[in-house]
């Protein structure tokens, strides 16, 4: 199952019964503004750049297929450093849709013709697919979902200098005021404020 991505920032629908014959193709370039949107949507501190190009290509069983690539150069926050970074996105789209009472089927036909490799079909609502939607997919499941900046990496240990605070240093002080109070005849270490 694909993520979903409601309310796209990117949005291209197209009607699947109104396909050519050779090919709906559509290709994606957006502005500044609409990338701004993208990231703000994909939780990304920005979208530099971002090209697409998708087919939608009508099949027979009343398949849908959709095939492009989708290039991008984003910036991530490192889950190391919490520093931002740069990288890039270069990802295929191969998806294909059905009517939700033909999936079944066409999988079935597909497992018995020995096609075990083959995705069964995404659920076609309706008669029209959002493109630009499923743009904005296929970015999210290219993100590196635990992102590290180039050369950042956790430390095995950390060097006790002895300057550091313990957990139980607080225990430590304690039980020296009680060794020092033994000497003054085993008085309360802790100072009597008079305000009881």
């Amino acid at each position: 199952m694909r993520e979903q991505v409601k309310k796209a920032a990117l949005s291209r629908v197209v009607n699947v019964h109104k396909l050519p014959q050779t090919g709906e193709r559509v290709v994606f370039k957006p502005d500044e503004g609409t990338r701004a949107a993208i990231a703000a949507q994909l939780n990304l501190p920005a979208v530099d750049a971002l090209r697409a190009e998708v087919v939608i290509l009508a099949k027979a069983g009343s398949i849908v297929h959709v095939l492009g690539h989708v290039t991008a150069h984003i910036h991530q926050i490192c889950t190391v450093t919490l520093e931002d970074f740069a990288s890039d996105i270069n990802e295929d789209i191969d998806v294909r849709f059905a009517p939700p009472d033909r999936i079944e089927p066409i999988a079935a036909a597909e497992i018995e013709r020995g096609l075990h490799d083959e995705d069964p079909p995404e659920s076609l609502d309706g008669d029209t697919i959002d493109v630009g939607a499923l743009v904005l997919e296929t970015i999210l499941l290219g993100l590196d979902p635990w992102p590290r900046k180039p050369g950042a990496a956790f430390c095995d240990h950390i060097e006790d200098d002895g300057k550091a605070a313990h957990p139980f240093a607080g225990l430590a002080s304690l039980k020296d005021a009680g060794k020092d109070g033994g000497k003054d005849g085993g008085k309360d270490p802790v100072k009597d404020t008079g305000d009881a």
